[in-house]
Order: structure tokens, then C-alpha cells, then sequence
């Protein structure tokens, strides 16, 4: 009696273990590559929803004169004379942000900080005393938020 494994029970039990090695290494990619695709789509939902949350801040602040929209461009002005245009900006590869610019009087300096980058759409309007802010990522997901403001200050 042989004590062992032949050539043949070898070559058999390292195809076996081959072929487990490539479907576990495939299914490990694959969950790799799900992981990658939901961490994007999260962070781009979060950074939409934080864009939208610091354009409120802007609008609402309790130091602005007057809050005004032209040409899909918010401008808030402030009541030392300061002013603040959040718009749409395109880039390139089809994609769009949105940037704030600061404008300080006194120092007559214009600062712009961009937002929110890789952007399908940016849209604002008015109505009344509301104003209804959407933006559209790059997978067609909308985000929006409606902002009451104040009238103007005389």
C-alpha cells in the first residue's frame, strides 16, 4: 500500500482550489467596486445637502438688507454694504459648481469659494417672500430646499 497523493488527485484538488480562488477574488471585486459607487452617491447627496444648508445660512442672515435674484444668480446684500452672489459656474467635461463670491466694501477685495463641484444643474427662483433652490447631481438625483425671507429693510 502507497502512502499519498498521485499526480492526478494534485492537479484536480489545485483546479478546485483555482477556481474558488478566482470566484471569491471576483465576488471581493465586485463588493469592492458596490462599496466604491455607494460611498460616492453618499457623499455627493451629502455635500448637495450641506450646499443647500449654507446657501440658508447666507440668505437668512439677520445682517442682510436685501435678498434679490437675477439671472439664476442670488445676491445678498448686507447692511454695511458688503455683498455675497451664489451662482452656477460651468466646468470642464460638462460638469458645473457653484461657487459664493464675497464682496467686503471696505477693503474693495472679491473673494470667490466654490461650493459644490460636479453639479448637473443649479436653478433658483422667487415667489413672494419664498425662494426655491434645486440641485441636480451628475446620477439626476435633485435636492431641493424653500427659504423664506424677509422683506427689505428700510
Amino acid at each position: 500500500m502507497r502512502r499519498g497523493f498521485t499526480l492526478i488527485e494534485t492537479t484536480i484538488s489545485l483546479a478546485i482550489l483555482s477556481i474558488l480562488l478566482v470566484t471569491i477574488t471576483s465576488m471581493l471585486f465586485g463588493q469592492i467596486s458596490l462599496y466604491k459607487h455607494f460611498v460616492e452617491k453618499d457623499k455627493c447627496e451629502n455635500y448637495s445637502k450641506e450646499a443647500l444648508r449654507f446657501i440658508q445660512t447666507q440668505v437668512q442672515d439677520i445682517k442682510n438688507s436685501e435678498v434679490e435674484i437675477d439671472e439664476n444668480k442670488l445676491i445678498v446684500r448686507k447692511e454695511n454694504g458688503d455683498m455675497n452672489m451664489i451662482y452656477k459656474v460651468p466646468m470642464k467635461n460638462n460638469k458645473n459648481k457653484i461657487i459664493i463670491e464675497y464682496y467686503k466694501k471696505i477693503q474693495s477685495v472679491k473673494k470667490k469659494v466654490s461650493i459644490i463641484e460636479n453639479i448637473e444643474d443649479f436653478k433658483i427662483y422667487r415667489n413672494k417672500n419664498v425662494i426655491f433652490f434645486s440641485i441636480e447631481n451628475r446620477d439626476g438625483e435633485k435636492y431641493e430646499k424653500c427659504i423664506g425671507v424677509r422683506e427689505k429693510v428700510s
